[in-house]
């Protein structure tokens, strides 16, 4: 489970990507249901999330980075 420092960096990484606004319903957002959320903006926030984190993401989990749910998920399973 996610601190909730680590939850915080997460969506302030969504935020500041998909210019979202602090009252958007963040863990509800989706690739699908955000018009923001393009191919360079998923690039922008695997890159975020890896170096916020000090993780690495292979071409392999990037698929994982289409909602704030799955990312939160994907972050559980490399820092807990």
């Amino acid at each position: 489970m996610l601190c909730e420092e680590d939850i915080f960096k997460l969506k302030e990484i969504l935020i500041n990507t998909l210019e979202l606004d602090q009252n958007d319903n963040i863990e509800e957002i989706t690739k699908l249901s955000c018009i923001k959320w393009d191919s360079l903006a998923q690039a922008i926030i695997i890159a975020a999330v890896a170096d916020e984190f000090s993780i690495d993401v292979s071409g392999n989990e990037f698929e994982m980075f289409n909602s704030f749910k799955s990312i939160k998920l994907f972050l559980e399973s490399k820092i807990t």
